[in-house]
């Protein structure tokens, strides 16, 4: 499978959408923080492009190979808190992206974010393919 450069994000968060246990999540392509007038109800997750690394897969060809960060902050309001274990979140994570060839993944420190009124685990999933830059078919 190719890494889409231009919906590696997307293509996650369909991955997400498809196992019913985030059937109460919500999903965004994250943007910066702002004040929202109202709190989260549902756990959610905002996923973003953190970082690319790649190179020429062989001397003088123009295909590109490498490895692709996607971060994921997963927000779990007050509400959900002793509903959902974070460990269980991480690994229908890792189920849903199976298959997208994940070479590793990561966990930040858990913190209580009061902006957000949540409590946030941020994960790095990277993975390791052929890279298209272009959207294409």
């Amino acid at each position: 499978m190719m890494i889409k450069l231009f919906s590696v994000s997307s293509d996650l968060i369909l991955k997400f959408r498809q196992n019913s246990f985030f059937d109460e999540f919500l999903f965004y392509n994250a943007y910066p923080r702002t004040v929202k007038p109202t709190r989260l109800s549902h756990p959610a997750i905002a996923v973003k492009l953190s970082n690319l690394d790649f190179e020429e897969a062989s001397i003088g060809s123009q295909v590109m190979a490498g490895s692709v960060s996607v971060s994921a902050d997963i927000f779990i309001p007050p509400s959900h808190k002793n509903l959902l274990s974070v460990d269980e979140i991480i690994s229908q994570i890792c189920k849903s992206a199976a298959g997208m060839r994940i070479v590793s993944l990561s966990c930040e420190k858990p913190y209580n974010d009061n902006y957000a009124d949540c409590f946030v685990q941020k994960i790095i999933i990277t993975f390791n393919d052929e890279i298209c830059f272009e959207e294409q078919e």
